[in-house]
């Protein structure tokens, strides 16, 4: 309902002499008539989601290599409805949240359109693999070579621990 339209509407019949309270009971009476057939129209709008959402069936795309399984259900562009996506942990424990591979995530989030293949895990899990190689050995040779950790922290020299420099800084001892 247009915003100027309760006023047209109270003013055009003010000016025909009619009472206040008479002009509030046609607008009330407009209104919650208009209230009704829109919930009625919300109402049988949630149905025919429900409908829909009983009535197509449910299909397994595929399953990641921790043993989750992924579904999708179809949309429809008529009645306004998504298409879903979700995921099946293959724990048991509702209260667990499972790991989910970097494709199957993008998936279900609907930033790629296709489910991801069997061979994109498997080159997934090749290059997790390298990079899980490649710090093992990064970690070796820096053991070899003498240095620390570089999460180890290192306490913060005091002033007691440094001198004054003819220059009027500061200098480690």
């Amino acid at each position: 309902m247009h915003k100027n339209y309760k006023f047209i509407y109270l003013s055009k019949y003010l000016f025909e002499s009619a009472t206040l309270p008479s002009v509030l009971s046609k607008i009330m009476a407009r209104k919650s008539a208009a209230s009704i057939s829109e919930m009625i129209r919300n109402i049988r709008h949630t149905l025919a989601v429900t409908r829909h959402v009983n009535r197509t069936p449910k299909v397994h795309v595929g399953t990641d290599i921790n043993g989750n399984r992924y579904f999708k259900q179809a949309g429809s562009d008529v009645i306004g409805v998504k298409e879903r996506r979700w995921i099946d942990s293959a724990n048991a424990d509702s209260s667990f949240v499972p790991r989910v591979p970097v494709e199957w995530d993008s998936w279900l989030r609907g930033r790629r359109i296709d489910p991801p293949t069997e061979q994109e895990a498997a080159a997934v899990a090749q290059r997790l693999e390298i990079g899980r190689r490649m710090a093992e050995r990064e970690a070796e040779r820096t053991s070899e070579a003498g240095f620390t950790d570089p999460t180890k922290k290192v306490p913060f020299p005091r002033y007691g621990d440094m001198k004054v420099n003819s220059f009027g800084r500061h200098e480690s001892e």
